[in-house]
């Protein structure tokens, strides 16, 4: 299946242009697999990678447009009541889909030149725990999450895979 929502611009790299807006570099050890994401509320790119010997899923990263998600919040203009109000409707949302076992909240950050909602928390998915990192921003009228998930159990590498992959996220104009 051809990929619509992302194209590999940088091989060497492991460089992605998503959406047409932003760039995202993906780091090992693992080899990472792309799948469009296509909804009334999301349209983007989720990327996974796989153990190389089990072929499990060990790590992922999702970038996604959600201006169609009227329950997402525009970051571009936010205090420190309202990511205090962000942060427990992200909670009661991501609590009531999966098995929170750890919600670490979320905080302002800053991207580059962009505010943006940071998001941690660890759920439970089977017998596995699994890290998870969000970023919400608001670019061009348009809002974007980026999440990075991956299974405590492998930690290390891949923690810094994951992390360093978000931080790279770069919205062209």
């Amino acid at each position: 299946m051809t990929q619509q929502n992302s194209e590999l611009i940088d091989a060497d790299n492991g460089i992605f242009l998503v959406l047409d807006v932003a760039f995202l570099k993906l780091f090992g050890p693992s080899l990472w697999q792309a799948k469009d994401i296509n909804s009334p509320e999301s349209v983007g790119t989720a990327f996974s990678a796989f153990h190389e010997e089990t072929k499990d899923v060990i790590a992922t990263l999702t970038l996604a447009d959600v201006t169609g998600d009227e329950s997402e919040p525009d970051t571009s203009e936010l205090d420190a009541a309202d990511i205090q109000r962000v942060d427990a409707f992200l909670r009661r949302a991501i609590e009531s889909e999966v098995d929170v076992i750890e919600w670490q909240g979320s905080e302002q950050v800053r991207m580059t030149y962009l505010d943006a909602i940071g998001t941690q928390y660890v759920d439970r998915r089977g017998a596995r725990q699994w890290v998870n990192i969000s970023i919400r921003v608001t670019h061009q009228d348009r809002k974007f999450v980026a999440i990075g998930a991956f299974d405590k159990d492998w930690g290390g590498n891949l923690a810094a895979a994951v992390l360093t992959s978000l931080k790279t996220l770069e919205f062209v104009d």
